[in-house]
């Protein structure tokens, strides 16, 4: 049996996803989360005990890389990091928390980067259609309808609001690239563009 843990925790939030044989067993979500880094782990392991295994039984991890808060990314990506560590043998896919907004529609995702700055990514089918970047505000307007003059059925989606993200998950979990090495997890937080 292949058990899969899905682990977001990067824009106040935590969701965690639990898979065996590529079914989705079980979930946890809880948002508007101050102090993710003090609860994670307890959720993680009421998960796993909820379903009769361990931390030591999981075979992939699934991380969301962020943007996001400096914490709430360190904390997702530290777990799959130690785990990774202890067991050679378990697998890291790493994600974009706008990829993870976006999942396989036509999409525009924002996520609000302080400063008046907001990050931004293009995807269609799942996949980078421009980089993910950032762009003052003032400009995510034009920048939408020009996508949609591109990319018709587009739609808008910023700051985790309304969005399906464990279907969002299982629709693109195929396109996820493995990272063998631990050192290339390279998070991104909120205001590293400064």
């Amino acid at each position: 049996m292949v058990r899969d843990l899905f682990i977001d925790t990067t824009n106040n939030c935590i969701l965690l996803i639990y898979e065996e044989d590529n079914i989705i067993i079980d979930t946890y979500f809880e948002n508007n989360l101050t102090k993710v880094s003090d609860i994670v782990n307890q959720k993680i392991d009421d998960l796993l005990e909820k379903n009769k295994t361990r931390l030591r039984d999981i075979n992939n991890f699934f991380v969301v890389k962020g943007p996001g808060t400096f914490t709430g990314v360190k904390v997702g990506i530290t777990v799959a990091k130690t785990c990774k560590m202890l067991n050679n043998n378990i697998r890291i896919f790493l994600i974009s928390s706008l990829q993870l907004m976006s999942g396989i529609k036509a999409t525009m995702a924002v996520l609000d980067a302080r400063s008046n700055k907001s990050y931004v990514g293009v995807y269609i089918d799942g996949k980078p259609y421009f980089p993910d970047q950032v762009l003052d505000n003032n400009m995510l307007e034009d920048f939408y309808s020009n996508c949609k003059n591109i990319l018709k059925n587009i739609k808008y989606v910023k700051n985790y609001d309304s969005i399906l993200l464990v279907e969002n998950f299982k629709s693109i979990k195929h396109l996820l690239n493995e990272i063998e090495n631990i050192d290339l997890l390279v998070p991104l937080y909120i205001k590293q563009y400064t």
